[in-house]
């Protein structure tokens, strides 16, 4: 399917209630700069963890901060709220 044909296709979709727009986390990047590692970054050195953003897996790691915070999932949310 060429190009045209495609955003035909999908604004017909959209305009007709048949269709949705995913919108990848990162997509709003440029405007926050704030991406997973620097999200949890200061949540980690104050468990003594040190993270690596190219090899460490960042939503294992931000359960593990929720767990280490017995369940409460407050101090990370309020970061993430005062960021949006």
């Amino acid at each position: 399917m060429d190009r045209e044909t495609l955003i035909n296709k999908v604004s017909e979709a959209l305009y007709e209630d048949r269709g949705i727009i995913f919108v990848g986390s990162g997509v709003s990047f440029p405007s926050i700069n704030v991406d997973w590692f620097n999200l949890l970054d200061p949540f980690a050195k104050d468990l003594g963890i040190e993270l690596d953003k190219n090899y460490d897996d960042l939503p294992l790691i931000a359960q593990f901060i929720v767990n280490e915070y017995t369940g409460n999932r407050g101090p990370l949310l309020n970061v993430i709220s005062k960021i949006f």
